[in-house]
């Protein structure tokens, strides 16, 4: 490990030529956010910004008595002898450049000691504000708790402290300040790229002599922005998001293989334990999206972006990757291969090949051997694989079009006659059919699909018992309640398999975490939920299944959140209201949860299994004796449902009654069930007023011993999660 100091050329005027000075000055960094990707889109236009912008400079440095170092690229180094002068300076540059035609710029300044010998220019206060201003957003200007010290009390300057961070050579935290006048813009917490101290590494002073400084320049302020081979190495570990690579194809009718393309590169990352890639449904949520490298990076947590596009006609294919830093903008590396389409696995392999060797080879080179992609038999069977899991997933899936059901069906048909040992293709068939039985209402198709499911997922387990993409497949099979009686023991074995076969797949995560929480192992669901929450914070589904975790435990503040993060995105899924409505009733905010059950009641005519929702209403707006009513004279009454109703109205009798038959016909069959109510029963809000009752603790008692015996024999979350499980 090493680290840099920034070694900067500057004029022989401001210090003697033979021997080195050491001076106190304001420094203030200055870039484009979004250059590169506004040069791709616009290059005149980026042009033409960036000349208004060093005009705007030029200017302001002028009036307030600074001077320009360099200028690299899109960004530069100044100046001033005084610290009000350089924030008055920065203050005024945004202000211009907020304006017509506006630049997106980030100012970061820092007081500190520089030296200067011979033509250079270096120390430590160069590198901490250069990070200072990497931290900033466009139209921020972020300054060191050091320069707002000198300023505070001057009263035409306004500051937002952000918090304090730590920096390399500097002993303590150092708070950062945001310039809060009328105008500029302030980073939210979200938003703020930090920089951490590194431990002890090597310093190697670097100079930049000569006519290429200003190139090398240019890389090094890249380089402290972020340096695989020092702090963010050590710190900020590197991660990455996959975009869906765009289809550049004449016909575009290529969508399906630029997914699989980047699906591929994405699948051969996760086997990286040093490196965090973003789940897919995440990242390719912003397909077709107006959104920024920084919106993608700050919303997915990640810190850098790999993108790319596809131009396939005939036999020829053309791909092209950029993997770009999300702080600044720059792509640290890009390739364009031409090939014949034989040699797409090739590609894909070097592409996954070229990230990992910019982010991990310092770091953990002895996993690059990891990601090496095993190319199918056939490349026309793996071109019908990604056609068929594009169709199944958003025709079929997301849209319910039968018809992609069938197409998908008979692509995949087609891609194991052309390879029958093509075991994801067995594995994708069989889950294909896994799905189509969650909406099968016929129940003789119903039998069909059933036994087609087990017959490929059979073959794909004669063929390679190993892959974990089958074993993730066989693990939602076996758990999939709407098709067959769930199998505890066995999808919590093949989530258990695929997850040590690839621990960084979401789609694993999530199935893990299920099965930990259908036996009843709640706070091992929380923690493998946790994992799978950071690699695909945007996948619904995942959001869902927390939310049932997290309802179990009885964190309803936490359900509710959760609840609403969905409901931005799906405002009417019924599920999620009526967990919102059920979590808004239990902490007490009768307002709400009277707008969400009437939004579902107004949907009963489309869903009607929520009728419900309409009971709930009468009982929060006081009518609560005509449902009881009506509920208890039925003869198939829901004990759950009248458990609920008594404890919204208050009603303890009548509830402690149903309680007590509850807990008579749970102990009744505890010994025949795979899971354990320990901690939903420890947690749940309706026996609140009964946690001394003698009926309620030989309940729980009973839980408890199913709970401990499951415990025994099934492996803790924190022993996956680090690795000490074999």
């Amino acid at each position: 490990m090493f680290s840099l100091d920034i070694t900067l050329s500057v004029s022989s005027s401001m210090h003697s030529e033979n021997q080195p000075t050491r001076r106190l000055v304001a420094i203030l960094f200055a870039d484009i956010v979004g250059y590169t990707s506004m040069m791709q889109s616009d290059e005149g236009k980026a042009m033409s910004r960036l000349r208004h912008y060093q005009n705007v400079l030029d200017e302001y440095i002028q009036r307030n008595n600074g001077q320009i170092i360099k200028n690299y690229g899109d960004g530069s180094l100044c100046v001033f002898s005084s610290v009000l002068d350089a924030v008055n300076c920065a203050k005024g540059i945004q202000e211009t450049l907020s304006q017509d035609p506006k630049v997106p710029l980030r100012i970061g300044l820092h007081l500190g000691d520089i030296m200067y010998e011979g033509n250079d220019i270096y120390g430590d206060a160069l590198n901490i504000a250069s990070r200072i201003e990497s931290m900033g957003i466009a139209g921020a200007v972020l300054v060191s708790n050091d320069i707002y010290k000198k300023v505070k009390n001057q009263a035409d300057l306004q500051f937002q402290s952000l918090s304090s961070f730590e920096f390399k050579n500097v002993d303590e935290p150092m708070e950062i300040y945001a310039l809060a006048n009328d105008g500029l813009a302030v980073p939210k917490a979200s938003e703020i790229q930090g920089k951490t101290k590194p431990t002890k590494s090597t310093s190697v002073n670097w100079k930049i002599f000569g006519p290429i400084g200003a190139v090398l320049l240019a890389f090094l302020i890249y380089w402290f922005g972020f340096n695989t081979n020092s702090s963010e190495a050590e710190h900020e570990a590197p991660s990455i998001a996959v975009l869906p690579f765009e289809d550049m194809s004449p016909e575009k009718d290529q969508e399906y293989f630029g997914d699989g393309i980047a699906e591929e590169i994405l699948n051969s990352l996760v086997k990286l334990n040093d490196l965090k890639v973003a789940g897919r449904t995440s990242s390719f949520s912003f397909k077709g999206k107006e959104a920024t490298i920084s919106e993608i990076g700050n919303e997915l947590n990640v810190n850098h972006i790999l993108e790319g596009s596809v131009r396939k006609q005939g036999d020829k294919v053309r791909i092209t990757a950029q993997l770009i830093k999300v702080a600044d903008g720059f792509h640290l590396w890009s390739e364009k291969y031409d090939r014949d389409f034989d040699d797409v696995f090739a590609i894909q392999d070097e592409l996954a090949q070229g990230i990992a060797q910019v982010l991990l080879a310092k770091l953990a080179p002895q996993d690059l051997e990891k990601i090496k992609i095993q190319a199918p038999n056939n490349s026309r069977a793996y071109d019908l694989f990604l056609r068929a899991k594009h169709e199944h997933m958003n025709g079929f899936i997301i849209n319910d079009k039968i018809e992609s059901f069938q197409l998908s069906e008979r692509l995949f048909k087609n891609a194991i006659e052309l390879d029958p040992t093509y075991v994801d293709a067995y594995a994708g068939i069989a889950d294909l059919y896994d799905t189509r039985l969650n909406a099968e209402r016929d129940s003789t198709l119903f039998g069909f699909h059933d036994s087609l499911r087990m017959y490929y997922i059979n073959e794909a387990l004669k063929l390679d018992p190993e892959s974990a993409y089958l074993n993730e497949i066989l693990g939602y099979i076996h758990s999939n309640e709407n098709a067959t009686k769930i199998d505890y023991e066995a999808s919590f074995n093949s989530f258990l398999k695929s997850y040590k076969l690839n621990p960084n797949s979401p789609n694993c995560l999530r199935g893990l975490a299920g099965a930990y929480a259908r036996l009843g192992l709640l706070h091992d669901a929380k923690a493998i939920s946790n994992k799978g929450f950071v690699l695909d914070p945007l996948f619904v589904v995942g959001l869902a299944n927390r939310m049932l975790i997290f309802e179990r435990l009885g964190d309803f503040e936490q359900v509710l959140e959760l609840a609403n993060t969905i409901l931005e995105k799906e405002p009417e899924n019924v599920v999620v209201l009526w967990k919102a409505g059920v979590a808004s009733i239990v902490l007490k905010q009768k307002e709400e949860a009277i707008r969400i059950f009437d939004k579902l009641e107004k949907l009963i005519p489309e869903y009607p299994e929520l009728s419900n929702a309409s009971n709930f209403l009468k009982i929060l707006k006081g009518e609560g004796e005509e449902v009881f009513r009506s509920i208890e004279n039925e003869s198939a009454k829901d004990n759950g449902w009248l458990q609920f109703f008594y404890y919204m109205n208050g009603d303890k009798t009548k509830l402690e009654n149903a309680a007590k038959e509850a807990a008579q016909e749970y102990m009744a069959r505890l010994d025949d069930e795979n899971f354990s109510g320990y901690l939903w029963l420890s947690n749940c809000p309706e026996y609140e007023g009964f946690r001394n009752k003698p009926w309620y603790l030989e309940w729980l008692a009973a839980e408890k011993d199913k709970y401990d015996e499951l415990l025994a024999k099934y492996p803790r979350a924190e022993e996956l999660l680090s690795g000490s499980s074999n």
